[in-house]
């Protein structure tokens, strides 16, 4: 918690300089994702419960039972849907800023790129003077510059100075993340895993009967869906990040090949990159796997080759 605290504080530090004009709708966004997610899982749920409750109990018998013996079961499911939107809206949340750092280093112009040229898009950065985070962040000033700014806007080596300081912010929050929480996501991987082997094994397990039962393959396939949105969920964010990085590493050369620029600024990018080089945007379990796009063909890969081999050890 400690930790996740750190983590809090410093997207404070960078919102105090780069605002985020879209707020609102960022929110309201997310309060669509989170509202449809449990509403899609809150559907299976009852479906699921409805079919087995109905093969469990036939004759009309109550169902009781059966739900109360595997509440304790649903109820985990829901944690563990908590758990990956909270992950999800972390990761998110560093996309947006890692987003906000790169359209700061958008060239106005890159045909005519003389020294006035060489400026950030938004208007913030020569706005904020150092001497007001002074006073309210004393204890951090360690983070930023150590000398107060004149009240006059910074110059274009100083703006690329403080990015990289806000980069390293959100890099920090990245370890603590790939630390921590990734832990506990490497358990819900394993699960998707799992189930995306066991649920299409029953699924085409049941097809091939001679008399298949119509609801139970409904439901595999609505579970197949559930389980296969439960990865997106966590995959697409840090997918999402890991372009935002690379994006900035290809801004930053779009700077070193600017002409006419003064020696300081063509310093302060070259630092950047260089510091960008050795400090990559990415997220994994650990160190044990890396959560991108290409984790989904991974299991894709795992999920079929083990079906073939349920099905060859089956001699029913």
């Amino acid at each position: 918690m400690r930790r996740f605290g750190d983590i809090l504080r410093n997207f404070n530090k960078i919102d105090s300089i780069l605002a985020e004009p879209n707020l609102k709708k960022y929110r309201r966004q997310s309060i669509r994702l989170i509202l449809a997610v449990y509403c899609l899982f809150t559907s299976v749920m009852i479906f699921d419960i409805f079919y087995w409750t109905r093969s469990s109990c036939p004759g009309g018998k109550s169902g009781s039972h059966y739900i109360l013996d595997y509440c304790g079961f649903y109820f985990l499911y829901y944690i563990m849907i908590t758990l990956e939107l909270y992950f999800s809206h972390l990761v998110y949340s560093i996309h947006m800023k890692l987003f906000l750092i790169n359209e700061y280093l958008v060239i106005s112009d890159l045909r005519n790129n003389l020294k006035n040229n060489i400026i950030m898009v938004n208007s913030q950065i020569d706005n904020f003077h150092l001497e007001s985070l002074w006073h309210r962040q004393h204890q951090d000033s360690k983070i930023f510059f150590k000398i107060r700014m004149p009240e006059s806007s910074f110059t274009n080596a100083q703006r690329i100075k403080i990015l990289r300081k806000l980069h390293k912010l959100l890099n920090y929050g990245v370890d603590i993340i790939n630390g921590t929480i990734a832990n506990g996501i490497m358990l819900i991987m394993l699960s998707c895993l799992v189930h995306l082997i066991v649920t299409p094994y029953f699924l085409v397990a049941e097809l091939i009967k001679e008399k298949s039962n119509i609801l139970f393959i409904f439901l595999q396939i609505f579970w197949i869906i559930t389980h296969t949105c439960r990865l997106l969920i966590i995959v697409e964010p840090c997918q999402a990040c890991s372009l935002e990085g690379q994006r900035t590493n290809m801004l930053l050369c779009d700077l070193l090949l600017l002409n006419n620029t003064d020696d300081e600024f063509e310093k302060a990018v070259k630092s950047f990159s260089l510091y960008l080089s050795q400090n990559h945007i990415r997220f994994s379990c650990s160190g044990l796997f890396t959560i991108d796009r290409s984790l989904i063909t991974s299991i894709a890969g795992s999920v079929t080759t083990y079906i073939v081999i349920l099905f060859q050890f089956n001699n029913n």
